[in-house]
């Protein structure tokens, strides 16, 4: 009722005459379209719910994990990357405690920037 309700100021005069009206109310040829749409959605999902079976969704989830995993190490590279890079960031000549600590990794120090 609550949709009749909502809907009867916008329903024309003769539509709020008719004690069919309330009922029947004409939609667009747009919401008919969204509303076949939405049911083919729903129909597609429900059948492949029912027609998968466990190893093709474990299948599924794997690979979903295993691209997920990638991701995530490739952007740790990138972010680790773009910290070491001297090209992302100022080196002074004063940086003795970068020095070192890349003397401890057994890596030469980059030159410094002017």
């Amino acid at each position: 009722m609550y949709f009749i309700e909502r809907w009867a100021g916008q329903m024309p005069p003769k539509a709020k005459e008719d004690p069919l009206g309330p009922r029947h109310f004409p939609i667009t040829p747009d919401e008919a379209d969204g509303w076949a749409q939405r049911m083919e959605d729903v129909h597609a999902a429900v059948t492949e719910f029912l027609t998968t079976t466990p190893e093709a969704d474990a299948e599924r989830k794997r690979q979903r994990e295993e691209r997920k995993r990638e991701e995530a190490i490739a952007a740790d590279k990138e972010r680790r990357r773009r910290r070491y890079n001297t090209e992302f960031f100022t080196r002074y000549d004063k940086d003795e405690v970068i020095d070192k600590l890349l003397a401890e990794a057994d890596l030469d120090p980059p030159a410094a920037r002017q």
